[in-house]
């Protein structure tokens, strides 16, 4: 993709994009709803000028700060104005909200008796949906935050190949700076300054792969281990509301 134009508002980023295999250009809004019950209907008026300046397919996704209904809250309570807005707002702009695949709720209170709801999703207009087809929105394990990641992606999404990542654990290994600066030594390149630069940082990459595995094992697999267990743990949270 590239980006055609952007804008910047009060509670939103917009952006014009343009896919460049086949020329399709639509807008990205990141929203994110005020916490102030006066101003909770200040994000639609401002998304509804975005919308309407540039006549292009929408997407939209972020925390909206307000529920469509009283049920997409664990402690439920009354139809208030906020979610009159939000609805009128959904409804004028004939967006699509798909249902939540994974869980009930995306915020957590994180209290002993915790409130949920459902404050994060993704809307957009009918002809983004028929362009990006078989869209639907998962619900990602809660890690470190009291919001559930929110994944959107297609039925058919091809696999990629995942690029190096620094670990920043690394930098507490006794030892670490020696260990790059040995690594960095192994291998003798001749050619041109980029050549040799792009061929030694290819080597170290590989060899930090290696030494990664030896001292901290299949950091993969653990953390997918543990992804699983909070999971579960996130699971049985929620079902205590259904």
């Amino acid at each position: 993709m590239e980006i055609e134009d952007s804008r910047v508002g009060c509670f939103s980023v917009c952006c014009k994009f343009k896919t460049l295999h086949d020329s399709f250009v639509w807008g990205l809004a990141g929203v994110y709803g005020p916490n102030d019950d006066r101003a909770r209907g200040a994000p639609f008026e401002e998304l509804g000028t975005f919308i309407s300046s540039w006549d292009i397919p929408w997407c939209l996704g972020g925390d909206f700060n307000v529920v469509r209904f009283p049920s997409q809250r664990s402690n439920e309570g009354r139809l208030t104005f906020a979610m009159t807005d939000f609805l009128n707002f959904i409804d004028s702009y004939n967006l699509i909200d798909l249902p939540l695949e994974g869980g009930c709720f995306t915020w957590t209170s994180h209290e002993e008796m915790p409130v949920l709801s459902r404050i994060d999703r993704f809307l957009f207009t009918c002809d983004w949906e028929d362009h990006f087809q078989g869209m639907h929105q998962v619900l990602l394990p809660k890690i470190t935050s009291d919001h559930f990641l929110i994944m959107l992606q297609g039925r058919d999404v091809a696999s990629v190949k995942r690029p190096f990542k620094f670990e920043n654990m690394w930098l507490e290994v006794d030892g670490f700076c020696e260990v790059v600066s040995s690594f960095w030594g192994e291998i003798r390149v001749s050619g041109s300054s980029s050549f040799v630069l792009t061929k030694k940082l290819l080597f170290l990459k590989r060899r930090l792969k290696e030494w990664n595995k030896e001292v901290f094992g299949h950091l993969e697999s653990k953390l997918a281990e543990l992804v699983v267990k909070i999971k579960s743990f996130d699971e049985k949270e929620q079902q205590l509301f259904l």
